[in-house]
């Protein structure tokens, strides 16, 4: 049996870059509880991103147009630092 401490697993998550301009909104009620919503979803997504780091899991979490550098860029440091 092949444990996580033998292999290395990525994860890639791609956010929701509509859930940051939910966040930012305050202009009426529904725009208050849209920004309420879109605060829990991105402390849920940071919670479980921290559990699955914890598990020697390695998340690489960025908006879609950010996600192809950033997992190249996490890719070689994990190369350059004898992790592959």
């Amino acid at each position: 049996m092949t444990s996580l401490n033998t292999r290395r697993m990525l994860l890639a998550a791609v956010a929701d870059p509509r859930v940051e301009d939910l966040a930012a909104g305050r202009a009426d009620a529904a725009q208050v509880y849209d920004a309420a919503a879109a605060e829990r979803a991105r402390n849920d997504r940071r919670s479980i991103a921290s559990r699955l780091r914890r598990s020697g899991v390695d998340v690489v979490d960025a908006p879609p147009e950010e996600l192809a550098p950033a997992l190249a860029d996490h890719y070689l440091a994990m190369k350059a630092s004898g992790r592959l």
